[in-house]
């Protein structure tokens, strides 16, 4: 009578044992083909700046507040820094000021949606074939205020773009991914300049919206403490258009500026090959497990019908 078929640890090791060369070639395989794969991928460059919030200087205490800080307006007990950081980002990340955006730098359109590849002697970006005349269509009025193209350039620019603040700090990090180092870098430096050239022109049309009004109630204020309160915020609003026209930036101030990667920032195939090689293992171990304990019922059932 044969000995019955049972699963035995010992056995398993063993046989495995015996499948090591077949696990290394089996995981070498599937390296070798994930690596060419990678190479099919475009490289990617990664540009960034460090950057923090102007102060505002026509506020009394000269935070970025402003004037409204002296009066609470649920700014008690928060940052202030954090406050006018997460407006800029909201800002910056909008579909109106990516509209702002491309009106201005039409470019951007086929460097954001219609990359075939860049060529990195002549440092030039390859188009598809087909690319529309980015000037005609938003000239003709195609691409405003709704279309799908528009949108299409805006999600892919978010999905590019990076916003991210350091804890415990005033300062905040931009950054692109583009296969471009050169636009990567470029487009950051025309984020940062249409947002502070925006929020220049912003906070004039503010000061002198205010002045229109502080000034036009001066005149038929008749309390002497009502009027020297008024002038005090003429004072202000004055200060502050000053300082708008006067100033280069109005909002985002440079501390580190963006930058031509010379290093991709990937694909790392290195990286790649090392992790699908250790994943590659770790998947053949079971299935030759599942194979030995396959074999071996179907042996037993053999020896049982037998």
């Amino acid at each position: 009578m044969e000995k019955e078929l049972s699963f035995n640890p010992v056995d398993l090791l063993a046989y495995l044992k015996q499948k090591v060369i077949s696990i290394l070639l089996l995981s070498l395989g599937t390296t070798m083909l994930v690596i060419m794969l990678s190479f099919s991928l475009d490289d990617y460059y990664i540009s960034s700046a460090r950057l923090t919030i102007v102060e505002d200087q026509s506020a009394p205490s000269g935070n970025p507040a402003g004037i409204f800080g002296n009066f609470g307006g649920g700014l008690i007990g928060s940052n202030p820094f954090n406050k006018k950081i997460e407006e800029v980002e909201e800002i910056v990340t909008s579909r109106n000021f990516f509209r702002e955006l491309i009106t201005s730098n039409p470019e951007i359109l086929n460097n954001i949606l219609y990359v075939d590849s860049y060529n990195k002697e002549l440092q030039r970006i390859v188009y598809i074939q087909g690319v529309p005349a980015t000037e005609d269509v938003i000239e003709k009025g195609k691409l405003f205020p709704l279309n799908k193209i528009f949108f299409d350039a805006h999600s892919q620019f978010l999905k590019s773009f990076e916003f991210s603040k350091a804890l415990e700090s005033d300062f905040y990090t931009i950054s692109y991914t583009h296969i471009s180092p050169v636009f990567a870098k470029e487009i950051l430096d025309l984020v940062i300049n249409k947002a502070n050239q925006l929020q220049k022109i912003i906070e004039i049309n503010e000061a002198n919206n205010a002045l229109d009004y502080l000034l036009s109630e001066i005149t038929s204020a008749t309390n002497a403490e009502v009027k020297g309160s008024m002038s005090k915020l003429v004072e202000i609003q004055l200060k502050t258009k000053m300082i708008a026209n006067m100033r280069e930036n109005s909002t985002i101030k440079i501390i580190d500026s963006p930058f031509i990667p010379s290093k991709k920032s990937g694909p790392l195939r290195a990286i790649i090959a090392i992790l699908t090689f250790i994943i590659s293992i770790f998947l053949t171990i079971p299935f030759y497990a599942f194979l030995y304990s396959y074999n071996l019922n179907t042996r037993s059932d053999k020896q049982m019908n037998g």
